[in-house]
């Protein structure tokens, strides 16, 4: 749990809470907050950057780096924000990370 708390960033003290339900009020709110955006017919995760749409369960393998993760994000944040864009996805097969 540590390594993944240092890897996204966060503050390893989250670690001596994640058992507890200190924090299960913010995560439901925000969870609702996400299923407001995009209707009850999703599942999570769900991301909405500045207010800007939403989309359902954005996934990329690995984690986008660089320019070219910036650009994925770019892209993902103008389909979000374009109301005639319902749906986005292609199985990972089709996908080359090498």
């Amino acid at each position: 749990m540590a390594a993944a708390l240092a890897t996204a960033g966060l503050p390893a003290d989250l670690a001596s809470v994640a058992m507890t339900g200190e924090y299960d009020a913010v995560v439901r709110a925000s969870h609702q907050a996400g299923i407001a955006l995009v209707g009850t017919d999703v599942g999570t995760p769900v991301l909405s950057v500045d207010g800007v749409g939403a989309v359902f369960e954005p996934r990329r393998v690995p984690r986008p780096q660089g320019r070219g993760g910036r650009a994925a994000v770019d892209g993902v944040v103008l389909m979000a924000g374009a109301e005639s864009v319902c749906e986005f996805k292609r199985p990972y097969g089709v996908l080359d990370f090498d």
